[in-house]
């Protein structure tokens, strides 16, 4: 379903793996896999869907496979 009514607004979820990525590299770790997670919400909230649900980052990955 495209209902992306928000839960956990995507705005929430890249604030909270800032937070995480910051911790991480405070303590000398790196993971690709947040990065990539981030990256993806990132794009979702750089073209306006800030507000939406989380699993509206789905269509970041429908978009680059477009």
């Amino acid at each position: 379903s495209n209902d992306f009514t928000a839960e956990a607004s995507i705005r929430d979820v890249c604030r909270n793996a800032a937070l995480v990525a910051a911790a991480s590299e405070e303590r000398g770790l790196t993971d690709g896999l947040l990065a990539l997670a981030r990256k993806r919400f990132e794009i979702v909230q750089a073209a306006g869907g800030s507000e939406l649900d989380m699993a509206a980052v789905s269509t970041a990955f429908r978009e680059e496979e477009g």
